[in-house]
This record gives structure tokens, C-alpha cells and sequence, in this order.
């Protein structure tokens, strides 16, 4: 029962982190947004609470930090997704690349190979032209 509901929150937080990492700009704005509507409302409040100041401003630091965590974390979150894909691309350019190392030495030694029957060829056709008789003084029967 309790395995379920972590199962379900795995799958909202991997949800999360795909948002966050699909959405890089639509983050940044949001979170600009907030900022914005935050210190409006310090604006707002310091403006009409006179009596609560203090109170106004311990309350506005709290807000501000859990928004800068909120933030940080999104960041963290994108930076993670981007070093895995970073790291899922260079492995599989190092895979590329050995396996063009592996074609490029195949390819070498088949056009040795080939040089080599070429060669042999030659020196057949070479052999097999001495021992035929010459058709030159031949008459057509």
C-alpha cells in the first residue's frame, strides 16, 4: 500500500524533471514573474500595514528564500538532465568513432587484399600470355 503511493510520487517527480528540463526559457520567466509579484507585494503591504512591518518583511524573507531554494532546484534538476545528455553523446560519439577506427583499419587491409589479388592477377595473365602459342603467323583455316 505504501509502495504505491512512492511509486506515484517517483512518477510526479520525473514528470517534474522532464518539465523542467523541456522547458528551460518558460522556467526562467516564471520565476521572474514571481520575484516581480513578490516584492510587489512587499511594495503593497509595506505601504498599507504600518503596525506589521516587521512582520510584513520576516514573512517577504521567507517567501524569497523558499522562492530562490524553488529555483535553485529547478536549476540543479536542469543542470543534471543536460550533464546526462552530455555524457549519453560523448559515450555514444566514443562508440562512433571506434567503430569508424574499426571500418577505416577493415577497409585498409581489404584494399591490401585486393591490391594484392590485382597483383596476382597480373602476374597469371603475364604467365598464361608467355605459354600461349602466338597467333601472329597463323593462317585462318
Amino acid at each position: 500500500m505504501f509502495a504505491k503511493e512512492l511509486q506515484h510520487l517517483e512518477n510526479i517527480f520525473k514528470n517534474f524533471n522532464l518539465f523542467i528540463s523541456r522547458n528551460n526559457n518558460a522556467m526562467e520567466l516564471l520565476f521572474l514573474m514571481i520575484y516581480s509579484l513578490e516584492q510587489m507585494l512587499l511594495v503593497y503591504f509595506t505601504l498599507n500595514a504600518h503596525n506589521h512591518i516587521e512582520y510584513i518583511i520576516s514573512i517577504f524573507v521567507i517567501i524569497f528564500f523558499l522562492t530562490f531554494a524553488l529555483q535553485k532546484l529547478c536549476l540543479e534538476i536542469r543542470t543534471k538532465s543536460t550533464e546526462k545528455l552530455l555524457n549519453k553523446s560523448k559515450m555514444e560519439k566514443s562508440l562512433i568513432q571506434n567503430d569508424a577506427e574499426i571500418l577505416h583499419n577493415k577497409n585498409r587491409e581489404l584494399s591490401q587484399e585486393l591490391e594484392e589479388m590485382y597483383e596476382r592477377y597480373e602476374e597469371i595473365t603475364k604467365s598464361l600470355n608467355k605459354r600461349s602459342p602466338s597467333k601472329k603467323g597463323r593462317v585462318n583455316e
